[in-house]
């Protein structure tokens, strides 16, 4: 049989289901909420896993008087290198001369090398004491990094490296955000930062999982797995609680009419439903009664004797319903 809309109220409004529906939104929130924190706990390790990654992940002198470069060691296949003019050089002039004009080293690069190969490029000026007061220029003494080597060393060209690494910085310049080794893409994808501090400047490197950022944690199916039961187990006494608790107020209930129709039986008569002796006794009669009567009216039917004994009792019954609905509908309440 189903509920009417009335019906259902009275249902959803029982105490126990709002007993069992404020610990369920209650258990879910609190089971929503833990989800969270274990996702953003696996994230936080997995960012500080990729930083662990990041922080585990020189060459040939040369001396340049007058920023022309005489010397070379070793000279074997750096002979290119030999008389390269460093003022005069479009790709190289800028960094010595900065050199030169800050009095400590600079470091330019990557740059592509005149002898062949990529490199990164210190360069230390060099003066000489030319009387208390003064200092003239030499030179520079550079010292060449090979890029690769480097970045073997470093680890960050091994092919089972779990992360991907992008590194800015051309020429030791925080603020130049040109990537001059690994892939651009990574800086678009919330990578974990850090900075290489250098002499004069530092570059900055960014990494992200190889794979790119898992969201959801290995653990996520046997942890919300644990909520649900923990949901079930704090959900569930209270509503077999209040499933008993609403039993036994409807028990009360039906027991509170049954006695209150026991009552209206024993003051009524059965048949015409009117009030009995007893009624009259104990709610009119009787010391303390809310009303007090000032005459009572006897009312007879003449020949209800002859009804039952020509007609039968079924007949007579019906007599006395209908002389009590015509004294109900004739007689105040």
């Amino acid at each position: 049989m189903g509920f009417g809309g009335h019906g259902l109220s009275r249902v959803l409004l029982r105490p126990g289901v709002i007993a069992t529906a404020i610990a369920l939104v209650v258990a879910v929130t609190a089971g929503y909420f833990a989800d969270h924190q274990n996702r953003a706990v696996y994230r936080e390790q997995v960012r500080a896993t990729v930083a662990h990654q990041l922080l585990r992940s020189a060459g040939n002198p040369r001396g340049a008087p007058d920023l022309v470069i005489e010397m070379v060691y070793p000279l074997a296949g750096n002979e290119a290198a030999v008389g390269l003019d460093l003022a005069s050089h479009p790709r190289q002039r800028d960094a010595a001369l900065a050199a030169m004009d800050s009095g400590s080293m600079v470091l330019a690069g990557p740059v592509d090398l005149v002898q062949g190969g990529h490199g990164f490029i210190g360069r230390f000026p060099v003066f000489i004491e030319d009387g208390p007061a003064a200092r003239g220029r030499w030179g520079l003494v550079a010292a060449v990094i090979d890029v690769e080597r480097l970045y073997r060393d470093s680890g960050l060209l091994h092919g089972d490296l779990p992360i991907r690494i992008a590194l800015t910085g051309r020429d030791a310049d925080l603020w130049d955000s040109s990537v001059f080794f690994g892939d651009a893409d990574v800086l678009g994808q919330d990578p974990v930062r850090a900075e290489v501090s250098l002499p004069t400047g530092g570059w900055r490197i960014a990494a992200v999982p190889r794979e790119g950022w898992q969201h959801t944690p290995p653990n996520a199916t046997q942890f919300r797995s644990l909520i649900s039961f923990a949901v079930l187990m704090a959900v569930l006494p209270i509503g077999v609680a209040g499933y008993f608790y609403d039993q036994h107020r409807m028990h009360i209930r039906e027991l509170e009419r049954a006695r209150r129709q026991l009552e209206h039986n024993s003051l009524h008569d059965c048949l015409t439903g009117l009030p009995n002796r007893r009624f009259l006794d104990e709610r009119v009669l009787k010391d303390g009664a809310p009303t007090v009567p000032t005459a009572l009216i006897h009312i007879d039917l003449d020949r209800f004797k002859h009804i039952n004994d020509t007609l039968g009792h079924a007949a007579g019954d019906a007599m006395l319903v209908h002389a009590a609905n015509i004294l109900r509908d004739n007689t105040p309440d």
